[in-house]
């Protein structure tokens, strides 16, 4: 069924301006208990400024060059000027009754036919794009996945500014969990950049009693980083809030909530699960830790308090219902992902014991255009090949650069090619984006699109872009799990 209004909002216009045309040609003059009345000009905006066109003989001449046949005799030139329409169908006052019918049912018509191609214009260019590289390694993804209905698979997704707000990471959970389960958006940080415009969760906290590092942000307390690439340590009285969103089914509720920590000095912290209260124990020790709080049902938020002052340093939340397929969404703005670098070895090993992840998911390239593509090779290679280390029965897949600027450039072109040799050198998968949205130049098409898939930075895409590129990841890796199966 068609439940689009807009031609029936269009006929209910027109009847509208029909009716306030006809009152502008009745003669309307005289007085009234004193109040003077006046017709009323329904187009005096359109009227040509008449004493300016007598005056400067030039302007009048330069407009009628552009607005009105060259060739236009004296007596075109006077009805002009005593407002009536030209070749455009611009109608003034002065036109006859006809004629402005005439004018308002072709403008009309072309209003029309703008409204049918727009809801017609098909979406920027796509293509299906499989999975490429060494497939192979991605057998320990495939394998998880076929016993998703009895047990958990995590992914975790990195990435710079392009999956921040959950964008991307969200789409790709939401098209995997149609064929595989799973509930909850999985990864929160304690703070964040992204919370203004985060997809899947309302997430609030007081800035001024937070202490944060991270590999992007800078680290001025040197807090150990967290599998995210963060920390965060709160003063006395501080807070985060979680409200699940309903923009996507899986994750407008949850049910599991796992607090990773370290360094514990104090004794708990509170919990506060749509408004039921319990207090969390926190465990002394070095070690990463996690806290495991259940509900007995499903529930929409969460607010964590931490009374003490530098309880320990927190590593994040993660919010989940059941089993199935879970992305965490790491995003590093900025970033080229070589910073990835600065993450242990041992606390990657770390999170992954309790973690167990499936498939870790690179996703950068935009912040290594600065042509020094030889060095950017050899720095994330490092990247890779340290999480290899750290999750020996992992699958590693590289997503390529998207396309951006109003043109493809050759520095854009080479970068690409580099990325294929990081795949190709780490013997890891890998999947083409920027052919995926239509290789060169597609990204100034997604930004023309109608409606635009990408910002007009001509860089990041949009929420519409982001759910094309996270359906399309997620179709690559059912193509691929269907054939490896």
């Amino acid at each position: 069924m068609n439940d689009n209004k807009i031609k029936q909002s269009s006929e209910l216009v027109v009847i509208v301006f029909v009716i306030l045309v006809i009152i502008s040609f009745i003669p309307v003059k005289g007085e009234f208990w004193g109040v003077e009345f006046k017709q009323i000009d329904l187009f005096s905006d359109l009227k040509p400024e008449q004493e300016l066109l007598y005056e400067d003989d030039d302007f009048f001449k330069d407009w009628q060059d552009e607005d009105i046949n060259e060739s236009a005799d004296s007596s075109d030139q006077s009805s002009i000027q005593q407002g009536r329409f030209d070749k455009t169908n611009t109608f003034t006052a002065a036109m006859p009754f006809g004629e402005l019918a005439e004018a308002t049912y072709n403008f009309l018509k072309n209003e029309n036919e703008k409204i049918d191609n727009y809801l017609s214009e098909p979406v920027a260019p796509r293509n299906k794009v499989s999975i490429t590289g060494n497939t192979k390694q991605m057998k320990y993804f495939v394998d998880a996945l076929k016993k998703s209905k009895r047990e958990k698979v995590h992914i975790a997704h990195y990435g710079d500014s392009q999956i921040e707000g959950d964008l991307v990471s969200g789409d790709l959970r939401e098209s995997l969990r149609k064929e595989f389960g799973g509930g909850g958006a999985g990864y929160l940080a304690l703070t964040s950049q992204d919370i203004s415009f985060r997809v899947t969760t309302k997430h609030e906290y007081p800035a001024n009693k937070w202490k944060t590092g991270s590999v992007f942000m800078g680290n001025e307390y040197g807090f150990p980083y967290g599998i995210s690439g963060e920390s965060f340590v709160p003063n006395a009285g501080a807070y985060v809030s979680y409200t699940a969103l309903k923009r996507y089914r899986s994750t407008s509720k949850f049910k599991e909530i796992y607090v990773f920590y370290s360094d514990a000095k104090g004794d708990h912290f509170k919990a506060v699960l749509d408004n039921k209260a319990q207090d969390v124990k926190l465990n002394k020790g070095r070690g990463l830790q996690m806290a495991e709080i259940t509900s007995p049902g499903s529930v929409r938020s969460l607010k964590l308090e931490f009374p003490q002052n530098e309880s320990a340093t927190y590593y994040g939340v993660f919010l989940e219902d059941g089993n199935g397929v879970y992305v965490d969404n790491f995003p590093l703005r900025g970033n080229s992902g070589e910073d990835l670098q600065k993450i242990p070895e041992g606390t990657v090993k770390d999170f992954n014991k309790m973690r167990d992840y499936k498939l870790v998911i690179f996703q950068f390239g935009k912040n290594a255009m600065s042509g020094n593509y030889l060095r950017y090779e050899r720095e994330m290679l490092k990247v890779i090949e340290k999480f290899q280390a750290a999750m020996p029965n992992t699958s590693f897949l590289l997503i390529s650069v998207q396309d951006s600027g109003f043109k493809t450039t050759p520095r854009m072109m080479n970068l690409l090619k580099t990325q294929m040799n990081i795949a190709k050198s780490a013997d890891i998968a890998f999947w083409n984006l920027f052919e995926a949205m239509g290789g060169a130049n597609s990204m100034s098409k997604w930004v023309k699109n109608n409606p635009p898939l990408a910002s007009a930075d001509h860089t990041h895409f949009n929420l519409q872009g982001a759910q094309i590129v996270g359906d399309m990841m997620a179709e690559a890796l059912i193509d691929l799990y269907n054939n490896m199966k």
